[in-house]
């Protein structure tokens, strides 16, 4: 099984060549089964989200059983597939192929990360905060949230086992942004307080 990224994905599922040859699509059964990336036990009802086709593009949606398992006919191409359920961050996953054995999905639960930003006087800041993962692999799903009148925010659905950085762009003044102020990964949970300076 190889992951491979959200661009490769549209490519392999909706970029055809003019006059290149279109090979006939066979239809194959996706398997897998959703565990919990703690424990290792199955996770049953997870949303399972399956995009396929070559030269028609479909999009199913299905849930697994009480194991934690999931089948679903898809053309014998590129699939991207997203996992989703309560309590759990959501899971992007792309395959070049279909493989030939059960296709293992481990889950990480899902935390929030909080969090006030303020103007140098203390006023609340209107603006609009984003959770970027900065590991590759998978699919990326950007999280964001606005900020409330006092200036707060919470973005829900962030993955323990991952890290993000931390975005913000001011809606007073669009084209100012702030990053984590470390400069690299914020660790999702936990708040922050950020100072942004009035807008010239």
């Amino acid at each position: 099984m190889r992951i491979i990224n959200a661009l490769a994905i549209a490519l392999l599922l909706g970029a055809q060549t003019p006059g290149a040859h279109v090979r006939p699509s066979v239809r194959m059964v996706l398997e897998g089964y959703v565990v919990d990336g703690r424990t290792g036990l199955a996770v049953e009802r997870v949303m399972v989200a399956v995009r396929s086709g070559v030269t028609t593009v479909t999009m199913t949606t299905l849930r697994t059983d009480a194991a934690g398992q999931f089948a679903i006919e898809v053309d014998d191409a590129a699939v991207a597939l997203s996992f989703a359920s309560r309590g759990y961050a959501t899971l992007g996953v792309g395959l070049s192929s279909i493989p030939r054995t059960p296709v293992r999905i481990a889950l990480a639960a899902a935390v929030s990360v909080s969090g006030v930003i303020l103007h140098a006087n203390g006023s609340p800041v209107r603006a609009r905060v984003q959770l970027v993962p900065t590991e590759p692999g998978g699919l990326q799903h950007v999280l964001q949230a606005f900020t409330r009148a006092d200036g707060s925010y919470s973005i829900e659905g962030a993955s323990e086992s991952r890290s993000y950085r931390l975005e913000a762009e001011t809606l007073d003044c669009p084209t100012q942004v702030l990053r984590a102020a470390s400069g690299g990964s914020l660790s999702a949970g936990g708040g922050r307080v950020d100072v942004v300076p009035r807008c010239r």
